[in-house]
């Protein structure tokens, strides 16, 4: 499906009241310094392939011990290359911060960052299968854990293959990777300045109503739903929700929006912890937005530590603020008044990276105000063989030779549409690239959005950072 140029205005309701509320703002940052990276793009650029046994070898170099800490016997080197590119929450891959907002234009850390281990859970379907003995075996590592940090690598490695052996081996478990998982959060939060937070709230602000709006009278005609009229609000399409950030100069790039807003509490709490600060995580704001009475759904909260921990908060905290909460299995966030949000069409709309894009810069007119802009994109098909020319094109250029790759399942693209696909990271040298040719593929422009880090137990060097803000939206009662 292609968006035709029509000259009719898109309208869309934003007022200066929204009720999209900002929860928190924190900054995800990669565990990988991209200096090899560009340089070996570089080398890709003037001589062409690398010969096998050089690609081994630079896997060796790249992946420090920080990095092949917690990574799965299962999955390969170049595999874990890509993830350690994005800003992934798995193990040291990736790293959470609170961000303080200043004044002035410092950006990034003051200092030296220590990371640490302390977002870590035992899973709930690992801890069914075995005794109490185990069981608590299996919490005390989870609390040497926790004490740790990215000094220490080898004792927190230790610690994984303890945890491993106490479980009984199975062919392949039906949730997560380890019986021991856990993510790192720093000592020190992430400094922002503050024309970058208001320009940022803003552009949250806007895109949320704007989003919103058109999935109300979205009906898998994403064209109806852009240019016909709207003249009511109605009902809130959502709860809670995060929009990603990149920024690059004085240009901000929305990179990602969905709902529910999955990691919100554990990120907050986690990421406090670290600071010695209490975790203010909104709860009030949460039981405004949810009114007398809600139905909350389980999803993953039964099999996963993480899952669990945030059904558990934001149960306990609806309570204690006065509303009646259900607990129910399903996959919804919330039921508000027997409506489930997100709504069939927001989740749809959210997930479809391609129609987001596409409503965004329908929205353009407003962002652009604020300098807020959709990363350049484009989709191959592939029975029009395209993927080459674009190959082509990407080695000529004089950017930092990385896209974000991620396959298209939707029916607008692909009929034979199986399941959704996680974005990829991926240097244009690498075979990623090329795999699953066979299906309609999304390449995104890769924002240089870099900042210079120094890791104890690690090294100095230029990592991805994003902004992630959290909101909730007040719906009607």
């Amino acid at each position: 499906m292609r968006l035709r140029h029509k000259n009719v205005l898109v309208v869309f309701t934003v007022v200066d009241d929204s009720r999209v509320k900002i929860l928190s703002t924190i900054a995800r940052v990669s565990g990988g310094t991209y200096e090899p990276i560009l340089e070996r793009t570089r080398q890709w650029r003037q001589n062409g392939p690398f010969p096998k046994n050089d690609k081994q070898r630079f896997l060796e170099e790249y992946l420090t011990p920080l990095l092949r800490c917690g990574k799965p016997s299962s999955i390969e080197d170049a595999r874990w290359l890509l993830k350690c590119l994005s800003n992934d929450q798995t193990a040291f891959t990736g790293f959470t911060s609170l961000v303080d907002v200043v004044e002035d234009d410092r950006l990034g850390y003051e200092r030296k960052v220590r990371i640490l281990p302390k977002a870590a859970f035992v899973e709930p379907f690992v801890l069914r299968r075995i005794d109490e003995r185990k069981q608590q075996q299996l919490l005390d590592l989870q609390k040497q854990l926790q004490s740790l940090d990215s000094t220490r690598v080898d004792e927190i490695n230790s610690l994984l293959v303890e945890a491993e052996a106490l479980v009984p081996k199975v062919e392949q478990r039906a949730k997560g990777k380890a019986p021991l998982f856990f993510y790192s959060v720093t000592d020190m939060p992430f400094v922002l300045p503050r024309s970058l937070y208001e320009r940022m709230t803003r552009a949250t602000k806007i895109l949320c109503d704007g989003i919103s709006e058109v999935a109300q009278r979205y009906q898998r005609s994403l064209e109806k739903a852009l240019f016909s009229t709207f003249s009511e609000r109605g009902e809130r399409q959502f709860f809670t929700g995060s929009i990603d950030f990149l920024v690059y100069g004085d240009t901000i790039y929305v990179i990602d929006i969905g709902s529910p807003a999955v990691g919100y509490i554990a990120d907050i709490m986690f990421a406090s912890e670290a600071l010695g600060r209490k975790a203010e995580i909104g709860i009030e704001t949460l039981a405004r937005a949810a009114g007398n009475e809600v139905v909350v759904y389980q999803g993953n909260a039964r099999d996963l530590g993480f899952f669990a921990l945030e059904n558990k908060v934001l149960v306990e905290g609806l309570r204690r603020n006065g509303v009646n909460v259900t607990e129910e299995e399903g996959w919804r966030e919330v039921a508000i008044n027997r409506q489930k949000y997100p709504s069939s069409s927001y989740d749809y709309l959210t997930r479809n990276q391609p129609l987001r894009n596409a409503i965004i810069q329908a929205m353009g007119w407003r962002l652009d105000d604020f300098g807020v802009k959709v990363p350049d994109s484009v989709i191959t098909y592939p029975e029009r063989g395209d993927l080459q020319e674009y190959e082509e094109r990407f080695r000529q250029g004089d950017d930092y030779g990385i896209v974000i790759k991620k396959k298209v399942f939707f029916t607008e693209y692909d009929e034979k549409r199986s399941g959704y696909f996680k974005p990829l990271v991926t240097p244009l040298w690498s075979p990623e690239l090329n795999d699953d040719f066979r299906r309609s593929t999304l390449f995104e422009q890769f924002v240089p959005s870099l900042i210079d880090v120094d890791v104890a137990g690690d090294c100095q060097g230029k990592r991805c950072y994003e902004i992630r803000m959290y909101y909730c939206v007040e719906g009607e009662q």
